[in-house]
């Protein structure tokens, strides 16, 4: 039985084995997506499948009239197929959908004998390149056809080479990365290979500047003068090209000159295939034994190579600076330090401060260049030389943290909320707590945002307090995991905002999934030091609504500040009737003081406290008092009532009614 190996190169080249009828598989290479390709019976050509392996859908299915002679994924989601007549992209994005014909192959690619090795297509999918290979004297010489196309112009050209590719590089300073075609030349009979290298997508016409191109006659190897190219790599992060050989030769070319750099043998076997790593940025190539090798950029050594090793290239300083400067390679501080002394001592700070920003490794970026630029006084009509230092990192990157905050200092005393805010949302400025300090003087939602970015907890709960988002800092605390000292907060905010302590202590006390952030008797001695009685009433109302047997103690201390503060207040709580748990004859006696003598009969169980409060009738209602009356024993009742006659004689009413109601009980 047929089975299909993969090996998955990230995850320690794991290897899983599928069973699968197929005469050839192709994974995709950023998804677990195979795709199938199989001759039916009874069918003239190829029968493709695709699957997505992770969720078992099969993403397309398409039988080919013709046989499927090369395929490709263009895109993680478009696969090339080339057949004997045409070149083809599948959409599989789009579901039910069946491969498109983009061109026919042409001139010597449309013929039978030639070979498909390759074929490629830009970013963009505006240009496509498919390669050949065909040989005129039964294999002693290998010829190279090359089909260029444009899709958008819907014309071709043939080309004659082995290899060619597309890839998007800055080839100018300030500008965005062009959209570049490379191929290695080769014609046929000839020895002599000549590397192109030309914008394809900028365009052309009259009064337009002229589109990038830059071209080298390349010497191969003294061992294998016939070599040639049998694959080109874009290194997009780097500014280079990468030539493999079929002897096993790596090219390497600096893009914008067409300057070869490097030429060393990477295989003593022969190489077969290849294709570019978008992991590394260089290249996985394959050789004849089955060896797989990867090929990348040593970013940290390349430019000092370039400088100290290729002597015979005159222009090897301005080569090794341009890539430095390009694409942010390090070894070339010295070079960065030299051209700005030049262009600041001439005057032109604008490409001072350009240099500074371009020299990656930061050496330039320090107090000492701030001060420099803050020193000189702004030529009459032109901006601040400052100005334009700043300006320069920003469109380059992102401010340090000394930086931020020496841009923002001026940039708040102005008043600009607006740039503060633009800076913010580009990711331009490092956050830091000094930062989000500076920032606050001019708006707390914007320090907030810093805050959050440079991981100031404390700072952050401090503006979710200021804006009233007390629910934001329970989630938040929870979220990050800090603890914070809510009693300090909250001593920062009784005085100045007694309202919005108290909802933020009541949240704490709620919590995250009912648990408390902070211990209520906390709360209680932070609110009552700056004597906010009514504030501390409405938390602990809140706090013990549940009635439990463990907070007898705040239950007194609730009723007892009450009584002896604010009488009516807590009045008005013992009628609600919330508590049962706390100290009945502590609070009966601060009742009984505070001249709430129906409450405090209320509470009070020993007889002597009861006859006590009994006298007071005259503060009682008859019909609190009579029910009251109700609850003692009949000896206690008798003397209650003889006390009640002898104090005061206008009693006489109450005790009347107290002895129809309770004779039998009494006797």
């Amino acid at each position: 039985a047929g089975q299909v190996v993969v090996i998955d190169m990230h995850h320690d080249n794991l290897m899983t084995r599928r069973p699968m009828k197929a005469e050839a598989s192709l994974m995709n290479p950023s998804d677990n997506i195979m795709a199938l390709k199989a001759v039916t019976e009874g069918q003239s050509g190829h029968f493709v499948q695709v699957f997505n392996l992770d969720t078992k859908d099969k993403l397309g299915v398409y039988q080919s009239a013709d046989m499927i002679m090369f395929w490709r994924w263009v895109t993680p989601r478009v696969l090339a197929l080339v057949s004997q007549k045409d070149v083809m992209h599948w959409n599989l994005e789009v579901p039910g959908s069946t491969p498109e014909v983009v061109f026919q192959r042409g001139g010597k690619l449309a013929d039978a004998s030639c070979q498909i090795i390759s074929y490629a297509a830009n970013s963009a999918l505006s240009w496509c390149l498919l390669t050949g290979i065909s040989t005129q004297d039964q294999g002693q010489t290998i010829d190279g056809n090359l089909q260029l196309y444009s899709i958008d112009k819907k014309q071709q050209q043939l080309l004659d080479g082995h290899a060619g590719s597309f890839g998007n590089v800055v080839v100018s300073d300030g500008e965005a990365p062009s959209g570049l075609f490379s191929f290695a030349e080769r014609k046929p009979g000839s020895l002599q290979t000549k590397l192109h290298i030309m914008d394809v997508t900028k365009p052309r016409g009259e009064g337009l500047p002229t589109p990038f191109r830059a071209q080298v006659d390349v010497a191969m190897p003294p061992e294998a003068p016939s070599d040639f190219a049998v694959a080109l790599h874009f290194c997009e992060k780097q500014g280079l090209v990468f030539m493999i050989t079929k002897a096993g030769f790596l090219l390497a070319f600096d893009v914008s000159s067409a300057t070869m750099l490097v030429r060393t043998r990477v295989s003593q076997d022969t190489i077969f295939i290849s294709t570019g790593s978008q992991e590394s940025g260089g290249c996985i190539f394959a050789n004849r034994k089955g060896q797989v090798a990867s090929l990348k950029v040593n970013e940290a050594m390349i430019v000092d190579y370039v400088m100290n090793n290729l002597v015979q290239v005159s222009n090897r300083q301005d080569i090794a600076f341009t890539l430095a400067r390009r694409f942010g390679l390090p070894g070339a501080d010295d070079l960065f330090v030299k051209r700005f002394n030049q262009l600041f001592m001439s005057g032109d700070y604008k490409g001072a401060a350009t240099v500074v920003a371009q020299c990656k490794s930061g050496y330039l970026r320090t107090p000492q260049t701030v001060e420099q630029f803050k020193s000189v006084q702004a030529p009459p009509g032109q901006s601040s030389p400052i100005l334009y230092y700043f300006s320069s990192l920003l469109e380059h990157g992102k401010l340090t943290a000394s930086e931020s905050l020496e841009l923002l200092r001026p940039v708040v005393q102005q008043q600009r909320k607006e740039l503060v805010e633009k800076w913010l949302k580009q990711d331009k400025l490092e956050c830091t707590e000094e930062l989000g300090d500076v920032v606050q003087q001019l708006d707390t939602s914007f320090a907030l945002s810093i805050y959050l970015r440079a991981g100031a907890h404390q700072k952050v709960i401090g503006c979710f307090i200021a804006q009233g988002q007390f629910d934001s800092i329970t989630a938040y605390v929870k979220k990050v995991e800090y603890q914070a000292d809510y009693s300090t907060l909250l001593q920062s905010m009784v005085t100045v905002n007694p309202d919005g302590a108290t909802i933020f202590a009541k949240s704490l006390l709620d919590g995250p999934e009912g648990k408390p952030l902070i211990d209520i008797t906390q709360v209680v001695k932070v609110f009552m030091e700056h004597n906010k009685l009514q504030e501390t009433t409405s938390i602990l109302l809140e706090a013990l609504k549940d009635n439990k047997p463990e907070h007898a103690q705040l239950q007194t201390q609730l009723l007892a500040m009450n009584l002896q503060q604010a009488p009516k207040v807590a009045e008005a709580i013992l009628q609600m009737n919330l508590f049962t748990h706390y100290d009945h004859q502590y609070i009966g006696q601060l009742c009984e003081k505070a001249g709430l003598m129906q409450w405090a009969l209320e509470h009070y169980t020993d007889k002597a406290d009861v006859k006590r409060a009994m006298l007071n009738a005259n503060l009682m209602t008859p019909e609190a008092l009579i029910r009251f009356f109700g609850r003692l024993p009949p000896d206690t009742s008798l003397e209650c009532l003889a006390d009640l006659m002898r104090h005061n004689r206008q009693n006489l009413n109450v005790v009347v009614q107290v002895a129809i109601k309770y004779h039998e009980q009494i006797g």
